[in-house]
C-alpha cells in the first residue's frame, strides 16, 4: 500500500527494506513513501516521551510548526532510509517529497519523503 511505510515502526521499516534488497534483481527498482523527521527531532523523543502529552504536543509543533495531529507517523527519517538501503545492498536513485509532470502531487502535509531504491 502507498501509504504503510510511513505508520511502521522503524525496526519493521528496515526489515522491509533488508528484505527488499534480498529479493530485488539487479537494476530492479522499488519506491517506498515513508515518513520523514527531521534528525534533530528524533534526537529530542527520550526528551519528549518522558513529557508524556505536552511532548507529543511539542514534537507537533517542531516536526510540522503547528498543533494538528502528525498522521500517527513513525519515528523514521529520509537519512535512516538512505542508510538501511545501503546496508541491503540497494542505492537511493532520489528522494523526494513530490511528483507528476509539475511536480503537482505532494506528500508535504506531514513532511513524508518517497525513496526510489535500486538494486546494484
Amino acid at each position: 500500500s502507498f501509504d504503510s511505510f510511513v505508520h511502521m515502526d522503524p525496526l519493521v521499516v528496515e526489515g522491509y527494506i533488508a528484505e527488499f534488497g534480498r529479493v530485488l534483481a539487479p537494476g530492479g527498482t522499488i519506491v517506498v513513501h515513508h515518513a520523514a523527521k527531521p534528525p534533530w527531532v528524533l534526537a529530542l523523543n527520550p526528551v519528549t516521551r518522558r513529557l508524556g502529552k505536552p511532548g507529543r504536543v511539542l514534537k507537533r509543533l517542531l516536526v510540522q510548526q503547528r498543533l494538528r495531529g502528525d498522521g500517527f507517523r513513525s519515528d523514521v527519517s529520509a537519512r535512516m532510509v538512505q542508510t538501511w538501503a545501503e546496508q541491503a545492498g540497494l542505492r537511493i536513485r532520489r528522494q523526494t517529497d513530490r511528483w507528476g509532470d509539475a511536480g503537482q502531487y505532494t506528500v508535504r502535509k506531514y513532511r513524508d519523503c518517497i525513496s526510489t531504491l535500486e538494486r546494484h
